[in-house]
């Protein structure tokens, strides 16, 4: 299926996100008007799964919501700035080093080749990859985090029987979730799991 026409398009604000207006012509020929958000540059970020053979567990993220105002749990997440890295999987390994305090290990894009990202819903511009690292290992001079994630963001290495029980209570962001459940697929598929 073709994308619909674009009749006009406006940004109404643009900080850390942008808020759009956007117009578009339907196959039955009505305009309709829609609200778009989304975090500028790339539009685009990143979730690392974190796993260590050596434990079963995973290293997750919890960190206060802003916009419900609750701890939730999520994996090391951030944006593609491609000004400051290059690649998308640069980002990741920036951000696993900003919030899990983790390097190296085996990296895995859970997306297939060609993949523009996963979609995050429907009235944002924002995609992510989701990312598997098997058994990185302690970064001792991570990447400095964001001034308001200094007291934000604490670090936790689970069982995977606990990952599991935070899925099934949806207590995970779901872009986490998407990883989650992609990444311990790939886990399968590669008999590190049975």
């Amino acid at each position: 299926d073709k994308p619909l026409k674009i009749l006009e398009e406006k940004t109404t604000f643009k900080k850390y996100w942008e808020v759009s207006f956007r117009t578009v012509a339907h196959p039955n020929g009505s305009k309709v008007d829609y609200q778009l958000a989304g975090h500028p540059p790339s539009y685009h970020y990143v979730v690392v799964f974190p796993f260590d053979t050596k434990t079963n567990s995973v290293t997750l993220i919890r960190e206060w919501e802003q916009g419900i105002n609750e701890w939730w749990w999520q994996f090391p997440t951030g944006g593609h700035n491609p000004k400051k890295s290059p690649s998308v999987e640069d980002s990741a390994k920036l951000e696993l080093s900003e919030e899990a305090r983790l390097k190296d290990g085996n990296w895995i894009n859970l997306l297939e080749k060609g993949s523009k990202g996963v979609m995050e819903n429907s009235w944002s511009r924002n995609r992510f990859t989701p990312y598997l690292v098997i058994d990185a290992k302690p970064d001792l001079t991570p990447k400095q985090r964001d001034k308001e994630e200094e007291n934000t963001i604490h670090v936790h290495k689970v069982k995977l029987e606990v990952l599991e029980f935070l899925l099934r209570k949806g207590r995970i962001v779901p872009s986490s979730g998407i990883c989650a459940c992609m990444g311990l697929q790939k886990l399968r598929e590669m008999d590190i799991l049975s």
